[in-house]
């Protein structure tokens, strides 16, 4: 039986399909990536760089939303 699987060849479908799950480790999510649909692999070290740019972010958010609260 052949399996289709859905191609991510943008670094906006790369993080949606990743959507809920940016705090895990990039190499875990690469994997599921891998495992679950087909990537453009050129996209991988851009998709690495704005996954930590995203991660390294999240918690000043979060400081600036508990300094206004």
């Amino acid at each position: 039986m052949v399996t289709v699987r859905k191609s991510l060849t943008s670094l906006d479908e790369f993080l949606a399909a990743i959507d809920g799950y940016e705090h895990l480790d990039s190499q875990v999510l690469i994997a599921f990536l891998l495992e679950h649909y087909t990537l453009d692999l050129d996209l991988i070290p851009e998709f690495v760089a704005k996954l930590t740019q995203l991660t390294s972010a999240t918690p000043v958010l979060a400081e600036h939303q508990s300094i206004a609260a």
